[in-house]
């Protein structure tokens, strides 16, 4: 992907087997991503799908992890959209590239 003006950010992630998902979303991501995973059946896929989200902002704005993972939200349950994390705005979409992995884009407004 190329922008001309914006910070953009792509992550690409491999669904595979992750020992306690649940306990990395409870310790590393937000309360309303951990609870939509609750809800969820796909239990792999949602969480694969807000990692690659995740990354993908991180990596949008260009602070890598310092830039924090718990503080703001992303919707697994969505395919485009906007969110505001740490005061700046990004658009995500959700890319699909094939059933056995999720990926996300992610640009600063």
């Amino acid at each position: 992907a190329i922008t001309k003006n914006n910070h953009i950010g792509i992550d690409i992630e491999r669904r595979n087997e992750v020992k306690d998902m649940e306990s990395i979303l409870k310790s590393q991501f937000s309360a309303e991503e951990y609870n939509i995973f609750q809800l969820l059946d796909n239990k792999e896929k949602c969480f694969f799908d807000i990692w690659a989200q995740k990354e993908a902002v991180v990596k949008a704005s260009g602070k890598g992890f310092s830039f924090g993972l718990n503080h703001w939200y992303v919707d697994p349950q969505r395919d485009r959209y906007h969110v505001e994390a740490k005061g700046k705005k990004y658009y995500i979409r959700k890319l699909f590239i094939d059933n056995d992995y999720s990926a996300a884009l992610a640009v600063m407004k």
